[in-house]
């Protein structure tokens, strides 16, 4: 805890190193924590990382577990679609439709869904999975 805290106040103070050395020490001393993965996430968002910030989102919802209450799908929804968007940024087109699919699964509230929608189109042509496109477009 003290070192996601630790990673937070780096981070608001623009010491980027110094944030991820303290969510990194988070994570290895909270393996079953999301929070220091959160935090890696809103990092390689700052830094436009797309690599790291699916790195961190995948792991973010590895240890969410499933959703227990409709906020908590909303959260897992979007984050899922995060997650979908920075793999279509490096070129791993098949698994983000699958996060697409996740994200709509879980629920992904209103005009996010038609974007979802279109993102899981998108990322099934650009994967070469023209049917599964089609079909999901039909949605």
């Amino acid at each position: 805890m003290f070192f996601s805290l630790a990673g937070k106040a780096y981070f608001a103070k623009g010491d980027r190193p110094s944030a991820a050395s303290s969510y990194e020490q988070a994570a290895s001393l909270a393996p079953a924590s999301a929070a220091p993965w959160k935090g890696l996430a809103e990092l390689a968002t700052a830094a436009g990382d797309a690599r790291a910030l699916a790195a961190a989102l995948e792991k973010v919802l590895e240890l969410s577990g499933e959703p227990v209450d409709d906020a908590a799908k909303g959260r897992l929804a979007a984050t899922a679609a995060s997650l979908a968007a920075a793999r279509e940024a490096v070129g791993a087109h098949a698994a983000a439709a699958t996060s697409w699919r996740q994200a709509l699964d879980w629920g992904l509230p209103g005009s996010d869904r038609g974007a979802a929608i279109m993102g899981e189109a998108r990322s099934r042509v650009a994967a070469g999975e023209a049917g599964s496109a089609a079909a999901t477009a039909a949605l």
